[in-house]
């Protein structure tokens, strides 16, 4: 579809999709730097227990790869901080092209020539698909990265330095297989924050600015924790889906089921939206 091809290189060429990689490298550079101080410390602790063969006295359990990556840790504020930002990381690369393609005339000139719906089909596709690398790529890359320092033991229910436990989604995945495990929330991550991006095109028909197109994904994702929070349903919360290390993980059980029913929700109202209001309100003169 060639269409779909001009819209994906747009989006993954574009400056805005730089600049978001390059502050998801920022945080994983701080992350990685923060949490390897606090490893420091923990290696002079464990070191204590050190046998002359190498290994450790029963009970002494080491940093490892699966708890010391941005998305697997909850010691240094990195880990909370890109779960904040992860809906401007995800809106910032390509959500603003439907309203720049309107204001400039871009998109009437283009449809001119083609059916509309196949262009709304694309640019959702392509919002969608940048926003979700760009959102999953700080996550994606710090497991990268740690892996080049800490050993991928594999996570013992017994380690207070781990952030899950039964309640935990793909909670058995964790401590049987952890790689599997990471894959998991990843895809999660990239599906979420993909839909989420979306939102700007329904903006986008009334938006005059496009600072808002940028940031109605994060009020959105803001307002909505903030008020389940409220309600005491936190666990259908955007984020607290996506971050395993959320204290809420730990203290209710997450299910596939929720992703499932909280996903297919947010894509019947961007997707159904997007496409309807397409029809309703553009209208090529």
């Amino acid at each position: 579809m060639r269409i779909l091809r001009l819209e994906l290189k747009r989006a993954f060429g574009s400056r805005e999709m730089k600049i978001s990689l390059l502050l998801g490298m920022l945080l994983v550079i701080g992350q990685v730097i923060g949490f390897y101080t606090m490893h420091l410390g923990n290696e002079a602790f464990d070191q204590q227990w050190k046998l002359e063969d190498g290994t450790y006295e029963v009970g002494v359990l080491r940093d490892t790869l699966y708890q010391s990556f941005i998305g697997g840790e909850g010691f240094t504020f990195f880990n909370e901080l890109y779960f904040s930002l992860l809906p401007i990381l995800a809106a910032f690369p390509f959500a603003g092209s439907f309203f720049k393609d309107r204001e400039s005339g871009y998109m009437k000139n283009l449809c001119c020539r083609m059916d509309r719906t196949r262009y709304h089909l694309a640019k959702y596709a392509a919002v969608f698909l940048s926003g979700g690398v760009a959102a999953g790529f700080p996550y994606l890359l710090g497991f990268a990265v740690s892996a080049l320092i800490y050993p991928a033991d594999f996570p013992n229910f017994l380690a207070m330095r781990d952030g899950a436990n039964e309640l935990s989604l793909f909670a058995d995945y964790y401590f049987t297989h952890p790689l599997a495990y990471v894959m998991l929330y990843l895809l999660v991550i990239v599906a979420f924050a993909g839909v989420l991006a979306t939102f700007s095109l329904l903006v986008s028909f009334w938006a005059k600015n496009i600072l808002v197109v940028w940031f109605v994904p994060y009020m959105l994702y803001t307002t909505q924790k903030l008020l389940f929070e409220k309600l005491d349903i936190y666990q259908w919360a955007m984020e607290y889906m996506m971050n395993s290390q959320s204290k809420h993980n730990l203290l209710v059980d997450m299910t596939v089921g929720r992703l499932a029913i909280a996903f297919l929700i947010m894509v019947a109202i961007t997707f159904g939206g997007f496409l309807v209001l397409g029809r309703k309100r553009e209208v090529i003169v």
